[in-house]
């Protein structure tokens, strides 16, 4: 498939006008370099890496971790897409939890033709496609309302019931 396509279908079906991730505090320190097109610094989301013309695969994560690019780039494939939450690695362990991408990574992933497009608060907004409403489906709590605006998103809780009286019966 054309990149400038799938990219284009991802702006619309995830309606990113309607999101907002620019006042995400740990965001706002991120380096950017000569793959980053304009439009991702300006809102921190959308397309974040762009190397490819053609999208042959798609791949996706949480974080753009050294650990998932290098399992992309160690199976020789190219014009891929890595879909992420996340643009930065998050690590609790370390004194600063996120770090940005390695810059020899990417100089291996624009080799390949690989790219990257961030999904944060499109994927925390409640629908289809959220964070909050899967898990809750996945443990089977039965949804009863949604709560909490964020980054511009009306709702990206959900308030609901489960059969389970405790937290040992949901483990």
């Amino acid at each position: 498939m054309r990149a400038s396509d799938l990219y284009e279908k991802l702006e619309k079906d995830f309606d990113l006008d309607s999101c907002k991730d620019v006042d995400i505090k740990c965001w706002s320190g991120m380096e950017f370099n000569q793959y980053v097109p304009e439009l991702f610094r300006k809102r921190y989301m959308g397309l974040y890496i762009n190397n490819s013309t053609e999208i042959k695969t798609v791949y996706t994560a949480v974080f753009p971790s050294d650990k998932v690019l290098k399992h992309i780039l160690d199976t020789g494939v190219t014009d891929t897409l890595l879909v992420v939450h996340h643009p930065m690695i998050w690590d609790i362990r370390l004194p600063d939890a996120f770090t940005y991408i390695d810059n020899e990574l990417l100089n291996q992933m624009n080799k390949k033709k690989n790219s990257i497009y961030v999904l944060h608060t499109p994927l925390d907004k409640n629908g289809p496609y959220s964070t909050s409403v899967n898990f809750a489906k996945a443990i089977g709590v039965q949804q009863e309302s949604e709560f909490c605006k964020y980054f511009g998103v009306v709702n990206v809780g959900i308030i609901g019931f489960t059969e389970y009286k405790t937290v040992n019966e949901l483990v």
